[in-house]
Formats: structure tokens, sequence, C-alpha cells
């Protein structure tokens, strides 16, 4: 009789405190930074994925990039770079076992016929670091390779719904007086004869340089991936004679554009 009063006390407890259980909602997605073994459902849209970042240390020629420094080009004249942006986009990033991963946050335009993931970044002096976006992979990495500049498909095409702080939006987008987008835009004052400030924006298609860091990373998962890469921001005016019109200088420029990233 007594065994009998013991189990029914113990089914008793079981029953109350199943009763009482509220079934845990949690991210399920083992590649997460906020992954949550203990949950019993899957949350929704609450997955926190790792970021794909590149770091950046700006140099022009040997020393760190500076706003203030006088610098001298071949024929001996004097500069200083006031201000300096430009677009990176469109990273691949190869996992030796899973293949390409791109940055899972998406941008369409109107009708959704076209959808990029939306990895376009603008990158100022000022940054020691740029955030891709979100990648769903974790592993050994061995290459990223990214874009200077927009692609011709990011220029050809009208996105929807951009947030007010989008880099490709109307207000944020670099550009020329016209209105066109740029990839690069450069402010500097020209120190010959009587100093003066000048305003470059490099716009058109075929513009845009590709560049691959072969590189190995492991990262495990929930966890950053950061590659590194150097600028030389005096390479912008090699060979460039500042004597010459705006115009002529921004014709060397888009030559000269495509080496100021150094990759490892």
């Amino acid at each position: 009789m007594k065994n009998s009063y013991i189990i029914c006390l113990v089914l008793v407890i079981i029953l109350l405190n199943q009763a009482c259980y509220t079934r845990k909602e949690g991210c399920q997605e083992v590649l997460a930074e906020n992954y949550d073994v203990t949950s019993d459902d899957p949350c929704d849209d609450c997955c926190i994925f790792p970021k794909l970042q590149l770091q950046i240390t700006h140099m022009a020629g040997d020393s760190t990039f500076s706003t203030t420094d006088t610098l001298v080009n071949d024929m001996q004249q004097k500069y200083r770079i006031l201000d300096i942006r430009y677009y990176l986009s469109s990273f691949v990033l190869h996992n030796t076992k899973t293949g390409n991963n791109q940055i899972i946050e998406t941008i369409s335009n109107a009708d959704k016929t076209i959808t990029l993931p939306d990895d376009m970044k603008i990158v100022r002096y000022t940054d020691p670091l740029i955030t891709a976006g979100s990648i769903k992979d974790a592993g050994t990495f061995d290459q990223l390779s990214f874009t200077l500049g927009l692609k011709d498909t990011i220029l050809n095409t009208v996105f929807a719904n951009l947030t007010e702080g989008h880099v490709l939006s109307e207000l944020n987008k670099l550009k020329n007086t016209a209105g066109d987008q740029a990839h690069i835009s450069i402010k500097i004052e020209r120190l010959i004869t009587t100093p003066d400030t000048l305003n470059f924006n490099l716009t058109g298609y075929g513009t845009s340089v590709n560049f691959t860091i072969d590189s190995t990373l492991t990262t495990p998962k929930g966890i950053n991936t950061v590659f590194s890469v150097k600028t030389d921001y005096a390479m912008l005016f090699k060979n460039i004679n500042f004597n010459l019109s705006s115009d002529s200088i921004e014709m060397s420029l888009k030559q000269n554009f495509k080496k100021i990233l150094i990759v490892k």
C-alpha cells in the first residue's frame, strides 16, 4: 500500500511538471552566433550569423595615410588628399569544403527579377574595418574575392526600397555633379603655384576592378571571418601632371584607380 502511494505521488509530480513546462523557442541554426542547443522550437528570423569583414590599413606610400600629409608625385609636384571614399562590393568567400559563399542579405529591383547580395560598402580613409555582411558558413577559407568599385550589373539596376542609410540610396551614394553613380570620390589640394582644391568622381562602366586575396583562414562556428588588405593612395596620382586639365587628370586616375589596393 505504501509503495502504491509513493508511485502515485511520483506520477502526480511528473504530470504537474509537464503541465507547467513552457516550450522554448530559439535559434536552431548550428552556424549562427546565437545557436541555442536547449531550444525546443525554431524562432522566427532570430538567428544572427557571423560576419565577413575586411581589415584595412590605409597607407600612402610607406607611411600611414593622413589628410594633413603633403605628398609628392613623380614630377615633384606637391598635393594633399583631403578626402577619399570608394566602394567595395561583390564579395565571394571560398571554403575548401563547401565551395563559394556570398553574403546572405540581398537587395532587389522592383519586380524582383534581379536579386544581388547586399554587400556594397563605402570605404572611408578613417575606416579600419568594414563589414561586408553575414555568412552562413564556417571552416577553412582559402580565398576572398571582391570588387573595387561597383560592377556593371549594379550600375544597371535600380534597386527598390533601399533603407535610408543604404550606400546606394540617392542621399548617400557617391556621385558626380550630374548625379551619375561614382566608384570613387577624391578631394585633393593641389599645392602648385596658387593652391587650389579639385574634386574627382570616377564614373562609367568597366571602371571597377576585381581583386583576390589568397590567404587561408580557419574560422570556428559563430565567429567572424576577417581578411586583411592595405592601400596605397599615393598610387592614385602616380605619373599625373597636375598642370593638366581636370578632365585629363581624371582620365589618368581611372588607370591608377586599380592600383590603390595591395592584397597578400
